[in-house]
């Protein structure tokens, strides 16, 4: 299902926008969007095919009312352990998310002051940054 998803929702994207634009002084929301969207479609097609493949090397048997142990066996892994691994390994990469809501309220303040021209130091790696070119002011 896409239920790995939940641990990538939308506010992180849009975190991770705001510290780019941070960084490079352009907002890309598509790029970030559409690279997420597209990869988690890809990933989706190679878990069916992989489904597919893993079942039928068990001995899975369509429109059998009884499937074989192995066939059991590999649909609870498939389904229930590879899943419950996948969410905590998110689990523990969360816990290193460093875009918390303060630092996300420094990224927002530091994006204003690089604008109006001014040197700002980087929440997240703590180096300094210079204010933005010229050319990526107009209009802001």
């Amino acid at each position: 299902g896409v239920g790995g998803q939940s641990f990538a929702p939308a506010a992180m994207k849009a975190d991770v926008t705001d510290y780019d634009e941070l960084l490079n002084g352009v907002r890309r929301e598509g790029l970030f969007v559409s690279t997420v969207d597209c990869a988690s479609k890809a990933f989706a097609g190679f878990l069916v095919v992989a489904l597919g493949v893993v079942l039928e090397a068990a001995g899975y048997e369509s429109g059998q009312d009884m499937q074989t142990e192995s066939v059991r066996l590999w649909l609870r892994v498939l389904f229930c352990l590879i899943p419950v691994a996948l969410y905590a390994s998110a689990a523990a990469i969360l816990c290193y998310y460093p875009l918390d809501r303060s630092v996300l309220t420094d990224v927002q303040e530091a994006i204003k002051l690089r604008r109006h021209g001014q040197c700002v130091r980087d929440p997240v790696s703590g180096l300094g940054l210079p204010p933005f070119p010229s050319t990526l002011q107009i209009g802001r």
